[in-house]
């Protein structure tokens, strides 16, 4: 089982408005938390959720969610900073299960994206293996 999560996290305080980030970014929060959050879900062992195969010539080339995920905020940072938004509070989450082998990959146009921009990239990783081992116990 493999699963990755993405989310775009925006770290709020009391009184900022969850609808207002949603109107400047587009989108609305589709993952619970007292943040404002947007999450895509890949799920490598669901075939209705695996996603079309594409041959790309470059591995820069291949869409990620570093890109998704800066083409929401591109050109909205000032708005947001209207609403109490700063860069600082901006974080990409990366949650992936993996059995056996984790392994992740940026390229450095990605990474270059995310310092520009000021954005905080998080991963969390765990085996699920290891989790299912514990609860035969």
């Amino acid at each position: 089982m493999a699963k990755n999560q993405f989310v775009l996290e925006l770290e709020i305080e009391r009184g900022q408005s969850k609808e207002a980030i949603s109107t400047i970014l587009g989108v609305e929060p589709n993952w619970k938390s007292k943040n404002w959050c947007f999450a895509v879900v890949r799920d490598y062992d669901n075939d209705d959720c695996i996603e079309e195969i594409i041959e790309y010539e470059h591995f820069d080339d291949i869409p990620s969610f570093v890109d998704q995920f800066i083409d929401l905020l591109d050109g909205k940072f000032e708005q947001l900073a209207e609403v109490g938004i700063k860069k600082s509070d901006i974080i990409f989450w990366q949650y992936y299960a993996y059995d056996g082998q984790c392994n992740l990959e940026f390229t450095p146009r990605q990474l270059k994206k995310l310092g520009d921009n000021e954005i905080r990239l998080c991963i969390s990783c765990w085996d699920v293996s290891a989790q299912e081992e514990e609860s035969q116990e």
